[in-house]
């Protein structure tokens, strides 16, 4: 009887150990930062209208990441931005679907934007 209490309870530290491991090298799952979010996606699509006085954003898998404002804004003070880091907007940007990045971002309007603060990035990792 010992035995198999003993031989039960090694099986069930060892899958809780498992599933342990597994859950800590998730990152595709979003952690938060102070705030702000940082996970690993797909770019699933692009969207570059600030050449035009509009946004430039990333659809990572099914978020918005605004990185650029076009044009004039409504406000007259410097705004502090994140970075790209292997993405340009002033070359296709159709050739980043399906390419894996990191995000560090905040949360705003249902989606994520790297403005606010100099340490947001988008890092395309493919």
């Amino acid at each position: 009887m010992k035995n198999k209490l003993l031989l039960l309870s090694l099986i069930l530290v060892s899958i809780f150990s498992v599933l342990i491991i597994f859950k800590k090298n998730d990152s595709s799952k979003p952690q938060i930062v102070d705030g702000s979010v940082k996970f690993v996606g797909t770019i699933v699509a692009t969207n570059d209208e600030c050449r035009v006085d509009g946004i430039c954003s990333i659809k990572v898998d099914d978020k918005w990441v605004v990185s650029e404002f076009g044009g004039l804004r409504p406000t007259s003070e410097i705004e502090t931005k994140g970075r790209l880091i292997g993405i340009s907007f002033g070359q296709d940007t159709q050739r980043y679907v399906g390419k894996k990045v990191e995000v560090f971002a905040k949360p705003e309007n249902g989606g994520y934007t790297i403005y606010g603060d100099s340490n947001f990035y988008i890092k395309l990792l493919d």
